[in-house]
């Protein structure tokens, strides 16, 4: 959901092609019940599965965590070690 909105957008759809992206969704005990995403310096974005948003409001959350990889913009202190990641695919 949402992919296909920013898709459709020129700038979007650019920096689609040339980050790497990795969308996982994941149950909200992994990531704090009231974070829709978190998002990973290595290209990874966690969507939380339940949370219930339409195709649009995906779209923004999407493009919001695009945004932090394409300008390299991360508070390192909250964003989850890297074990975040291996607890997740274990």
């Amino acid at each position: 959901k949402g992919i296909s909105i920013l898709r459709g957008n020129k700038i979007f759809d650019e920096m689609l092609e040339n980050i790497y992206l990795d969308l996982r969704i994941v149950e909200d005990n992994l990531l704090d019940k009231n974070s829709a995403a978190i998002v990973q310096s290595d290209g990874k974005i966690f969507l939380n599965k339940n949370f219930k948003l339409s195709e649009r409001e995906w779209a923004y959350v999407i493009a919001h965590c695009i945004l932090h990889l394409s300008f390299n913009h991360f508070d390192f202190a909250k964003i989850p070690k890297s074990n975040f990641s291996e607890k997740i695919f274990e």
